[in-house]
């Protein structure tokens, strides 16, 4: 009998251990995924108003997307603020 609770002491340890490893790989992908949308958000608003400023795009264009323009930075800089925010209260947790 006292094999039989040692094995399935060992085979729970192992498991809660196992879990444990799967959660801090998915948590990393998570981290991994969330870094790489602000990185794409960042860049995405550098090569907006780079190309903006371009002989590409009249500026009557330009006025007639303002609203558009406006929500895309406003959304952009939202995903960003919200990975930094994340960041700092999980530093602080």
């Amino acid at each position: 009998m006292s094999l039989d609770n040692e094995s399935t002491d060992r085979t729970t340890k192992e498991m809660s251990v196992k879990e444990k490893l799967i959660e801090l790989e998915n948590r990393d992908k998570k981290e991994d995924q969330l870094r790489q949308m602000a990185w794409v958000s960042m860049l995405s608003m550098v090569f907006i108003t780079v190309f903006l400023f371009t002989p590409y795009i009249s500026v009557d264009r330009v006025t007639a997307l303002d609203n558009l323009l406006s929500m895309f930075y406003i959304a952009q800089a939202g995903v960003v603020a919200s990975f930094f925010g994340s960041n700092a209260y999980m530093s602080k947790k």
